[in-house]
């Protein structure tokens, strides 16, 4: 009496532990894909503006993005459209107009565990500054759109200029230098490494002088810029780093340039009605005198 009339006895009990996560992931896989063409077609601008930017979604996709990089996972040279997908919707995300405490669900007591939710979200992104494809841009546009939250300025923005610091003076006391012998790839693989997180976090920097505040980003350009002069003077042969780095100087020179308040501006007057009403009546018995 209590068997389920819709249950197959012939069925797998197991199987549906199995298959469905796994065609949904490939099928995840999939669209992320086909997302990360339209990016190509009509640039990450438009169709990142296109995500869901429902507050519930925000500790979901950060889980999809963490869970990418577990052993059970395929390798990033086959997701890495899933990762460049889930980092462009995270930076849609943290853009949400009040306090990212208050979305954190994995403690009663939010405000303690508000840094853990930010946190993850900046480490996610540091970590994929060092990839080798499109990933390393997303990371970049992804860590712009949570630094530049009034809320993250007072701790975490200076925290990643202390980082973009010493990985820019690492990058220059290495120097570019000669290609080693053949009898060292360790050398080589580091250098590459360097290389590639040197332009993740020089893109993350022209994208933070972007968007961000001029007068809060003052303050830290004299800890980076020493070392970005030395590494455009050096005789690096990577195109991309040198755009970048072109990029980022025109935005660190329009940041030092003072505001110029237009003329044409609109100016609000004063909001009185019997402030308006003695002007016109002046104005009117000006007008009847002469």
């Amino acid at each position: 009496p209590n068997k389920d009339p819709n249950k197959d006895p012939n069925k797998d009990p197991n199987k549906d532990k199995t298959t469905p996560n796994t065609t949904t992931m490939s099928s995840f896989h999939t669209y992320c894909s086909c997302i990360c063409t339209l990016c190509k077609v009509r640039g990450y601008k438009t169709v990142k503006k296109l995500f869901t930017h429902e507050a519930s979604d925000l500790e979901p996709t950060l889980s999809a993005l963490l869970s990418q990089d577990t052993p059970d996972m395929p390798s990033s040279h086959e997701t890495w459209p899933t990762r460049y997908t889930l980092l462009m919707w995270l930076s849609m995300l943290a853009m949400v107009p009040f306090d990212i405490c208050t979305i954190d669900s994995t403690s009663p007591n939010a405000t303690q565990t508000s840094s853990n939710l930010v946190q993850r979200i900046i480490d996610a992104s540091k970590s994929h500054l060092s990839d080798a494809g499109p990933t390393r841009d997303a990371a970049a546009v992804c860590l712009s759109s949570v630094l530049t939250r009034p809320d993250m300025e007072s701790k975490y923005l200076s925290d990643f200029m202390g980082y973009a610091k010493e990985v820019l003076a690492k990058r220059v006391g290495c120097g570019d230098g000669g290609a080693p012998g053949a009898d060292e790839p360790a050398m080589v693989s580091h250098l590459a490494d360097d290389t590639f997180l040197t332009m993740g976090v020089v893109a993350t920097l022209a994208h933070l002088f972007k968007f961000g505040h001029r007068s809060k980003f003052l303050q830290y350009v004299d800890l980076f810029l020493e070392s970005v002069i030395l590494l455009a003077e050096s005789s690096s042969s990577q195109t991309r780093l040198r755009k970048l780095l072109v990029k980022l100087f025109q935005r660190v020179g329009t940041t030092f340039m003072p505001v110029r308040i237009v003329t044409w501006r609109y100016q609000r007057g004063r909001r009185s009605l019997v402030h308006n009403m003695s002007i016109a009546s002046s104005s009117s018995s000006s007008s009847s005198s002469s």
